[in-house]
């Protein structure tokens, strides 16, 4: 499964942490959604705009058909 499936798979436990986030009173929002025991994607928000906020994903799982272990 790739990056990006991995995030559509989730995209549900995304939604529920974006939610409750005021982006007018927090500064910063971050958090991991966790795959398994050693296999997590870091989200850092980034900004909102027409089509919707914007999600800065860092991998870190085995999967590197996308994008490298690490990076964003």
């Amino acid at each position: 499964m790739n990056l990006i499936d991995l995030i559509t798979k989730n995209t549900d436990k995304i939604y529920s942490k974006l939610k409750n986030f005021d982006k007018k009173k927090d500064k910063d929002l971050k958090f991991n959604i966790d795959l398994n025991k050693n296999e997590n994607l870091e989200f850092t928000f980034v900004g909102s705009g027409t089509y919707g906020n914007v999600l800065k994903v860092k991998n870190n799982t085995n999967e590197i058909s996308i994008i490298s272990k690490g990076d964003y």
